[in-house]
């Protein structure tokens, strides 16, 4: 008789392991919503990016802490889920930017959908309605009152962000009620606060700032973010925003500086500038990036070329703070590594495992959040078989 695993939550992590686990093992996953998979599909409304195409030491790099998400992501990487998805007739190519999509017209409903068919055909047992309320090494408690016992349990409770799919991060009570050590969640891949002059939001809210880049203690990212009523939002800011987070911690604020024309010196800008004022067409500035520049520019500052051409390249604003955890993409903090062991089993509890975005790991977006989804819900799947092995 085979030997049970039940694992907690419908999310990427939870299917990868009951993937993995369904050959050697009777497995039942048990979702709290009606459904499984929502934040998944959520995700996919903003551009579904599986994984990311970049190799080895470049794609752990990506993470923090990338020391202990290391081995799961050299076990399980891109090119293994990418593999993996190829077998179950899931296709997907690279993209201009290195985000890993699904084949032109398969849809995350269909990527979702594939992967339920193959684990109802592998055998395994998918609950709805079951919502965590207790659990220790042999048994876990429902709200509904059932209680289940399983040899091996997997907990994929996942983040706090998007709660309107579930992701609510309630499960951390349960854990310091317990003495498992957590930490409190935080926004990650969120919009930052600036605070803008009301006569810039009229003409430019809504508007992007292409072909930036962005330096923050001594990082730079060049990319395209989008002005909105609270602050700036976009692909160049969520890979810095644990940065901003931390810096926030520490001081209340922090100054970025904005380069509005990063493919230009300052001395080609200086010569193109001329004797003229006129910033906007001499340097070929959008009207947004130009009323940015006038927004942090005093109007000395801005005849004065030295002066004005220096904030061209790097003009300097202040960041308040960060969006509320619900607008976030995703959430640093949960589960802390140090109540893991090595192969992500609970020390207070060895044959409970935790897996996902529950784990206080970060990631930018661009595919590496699901690929650390996968990755970690792989290693706990791997590290269950070979206690049996």
């Amino acid at each position: 008789m085979k030997k049970s695993v039940a694992i907690i939550g419908g999310g990427p992590t939870a299917l990868i392991a009951a993937y993995f686990l369904s050959d050697q093992f009777a497995v039942t996953i048990y979702e709290k919503e009606k459904t499984i998979g929502r934040k998944f599909l959520v995700a996919g409304k903003g551009g579904f990016n599986l994984t990311n195409a970049k190799k080895g030491n470049d794609l752990i790099a990506s993470y923090s802490p990338s020391v202990k998400v290391r081995n799961p992501l050299t076990t399980f990487s891109n090119k293994h889920l990418r593999m993996w998805l190829a077998q179950l007739y899931i296709p997907t190519y690279e993209g201009s930017s290195g985000r890993v999509f699904p084949e032109e017209g398969i849809k995350p409903i269909s990527v979702l959908r594939r992967i339920e068919y193959n684990l109802l055909e592998k055998g395994v047992h998918i609950n709805t309605g079951y919502e965590l309320t207790d659990f220790n090494n042999e048994q876990l408690t429902f709200a509904n009152g059932e209680l289940i016992k399983a040899d091996y349990s997997i907990l994929a409770l996942g983040g706090a962000s998007w709660k309107k799919t579930g992701s609510n991060g309630n499960w951390i009570h349960l854990f310091n009620q317990k003495g498992i050590k957590t930490s409190p969640f935080e926004a990650a891949n969120c919009g930052i606060t600036v605070k803008w002059g009301p006569d810039f939001l009229v003409a430019h809210e809504g508007k992007p700032l292409k072909n930036i880049a962005i330096n923050l203690s001594g990082q730079e990212l060049k990319g395209e973010a989008t002005i909105t009523h609270y602050g700036l939002e976009g692909n160049i800011i969520y890979p810095l925003v644990s940065l901003i987070r931390n810096e926030l911690n520490k001081n209340g604020s922090v100054l970025i500086e904005i380069d509005l024309k990063p493919h230009n010196t300052a001395e080609e800008l200086k010569i193109r500038l001329g004797n003229s004022n006129n910033y906007k067409d001499k340097l070929q500035l959008s009207p947004q990036k130009n009323a940015l520049l006038k927004q942090f520019t005093t109007k000395a500052e801005y005849i004065d070329h030295s002066v004005g051409i220096q904030k061209v390249k790097a003009l300097p604003i202040c960041i308040e703070g960060l969006r509320p955890i619900d607008e976030a993409i995703s959430t640093a903090g949960g589960l802390d590594f140090e109540s893991l062991n090595d192969n992500y089993s609970l020390k207070a509890f060895p044959n409970v495992f935790c897996a996902g975005e529950m784990i206080n790991w970060d990631a930018p977006t661009g595919g590496f959040l699901l690929q650390g989804c996968f990755s970690t819900g792989f290693w706990v799947a791997k590290h269950i078989a070979l206690n049996e092995a």
